[in-house]
């Protein structure tokens, strides 16, 4: 039987060796129950001051669609972890796999092929250490992985990637470059943002596995920051969250894996630091998360090209964003 209304959650504990899933079964009115805590036999990571960048990403675990194998990444020991999927939702580890790089971050899962994003720990604009890169791996029937060959993307020092989001049509594997393009901030810029601005990059995927790019767009806008990215579920349609513009960028892409600005959409009058974003399965609503200030932005998508503000929802707790 399919597993259905459970929750994964990534601990990212930094301690060597403990990092783990952490499972949870939703029930009818919406509460969640825990299942247990599940070890990956890989090491988490610690961003001890904070820092914008190291781990900024999305899709720190994915499950195959038949919700049978769970992939979850190991930042600090720079390896994937393989579980399957068990009846009641617990997990049995298949196997710890070395994820081709340092910092993986991000999977990215079309057919048999599963992509990781390795962020590495470069700063922007530094060169020292391992560059960072996207590598492409097999899964094979046991749910194990095998790197294929060629299959890595070696990327520029320090751009730090954050995503491996993957087209719904399998065609396309889509990434942001979060500190790419050298450029100069005005006098007084906050500090916690480098002089490097941020680039969506589109590759096509190849029957083989491998992954050719196909183009790359900037934020139009200053400061020209972009984190996450999500496609509709039906319509060749990419949205990107411009973190310090209050709005999210609409692009277009087309079977070439072009892509094409169409529209910029604002959040609500108080969002700022716009980052990841989530859209409902028949594609009607989109929902993007501000992280300067603690708030959700609904949008409708009634029209995709073109998504209308809604509502911004104020989440609960201790706010961590700026006041």
């Amino acid at each position: 039987a399919t597993v259905e209304n459970v929750i994964y959650v990534n601990s990212n504990n930094p301690t060597p060796g403990k990092n783990s899933i952490l499972a949870y079964r939703r029930l009818s009115d919406g509460t969640l129950k825990s299942i247990g805590e599940f070890l990956t036999g890989g090491t988490g990571y610690y961003n001890a001051d904070d820092r914008l960048g190291p781990d900024d990403s999305d899709q720190e675990i994915i499950a195959t669609p038949d919700h049978r194998t769970l992939y979850a990444v190991n930042s600090g020991s720079h390896s994937i972890t393989a579980f399957e999927i068990e009846k009641n939702g617990s997990l049995h580890r298949i196997g710890v796999f070395n994820s081709g790089g340092a910092n993986p971050v991000s999977i990215g899962l079309t057919d048999d092929n599963l992509y990781v994003i390795n962020k590495s720990f470069q700063d922007p604009g530094q060169s020292a250490g391992d560059n960072p890169n996207i590598t492409t791996f097999k899964v094979k029937h046991d749910g194990s992985l095998q790197a294929i060959p060629h299959g890595t993307v070696e990327l520029p020092d320090g751009v730090q990637p954050t995503q491996a989001l993957i087209s719904p049509d399998g065609r396309h594997l889509f990434t942001i470059d979060l500190f790419e393009n050298p450029i100069t901030l005005p006098p007084g810029f906050p500090p916690f943002a480098p002089p490097f601005s941020s680039t969506i990059v589109s590759y096509n995927i190849q029957p083989n596995g491998r992954l050719v790019e196909a183009d790359r767009e900037t934020n139009p806008n200053f400061p020209p920051y972009m984190l996450g990215l999500q496609a509709h579920p039906t319509a060749n349609v990419l949205y990107a969250g411009f973190l310090l513009n209050q709005s999210i960028g609409v692009y277009t892409y087309n079977k070439a894996g072009n892509l094409t600005l169409v529209d910029q959409a604002a959040t609500g009058p108080g969002d700022v630091g716009t980052c990841w974003i989530e859209i409902t399965k028949d594609g009607k609503f989109a929902y993007a998360t501000n992280a300067t200030t603690d708030t959700v932005t609904v949008f409708s998508l009634a029209d995709p090209l073109h998504p209308t503000f809604i509502q911004s929802v104020a989440l609960g707790g201790p706010k961590v964003g700026v006041p």
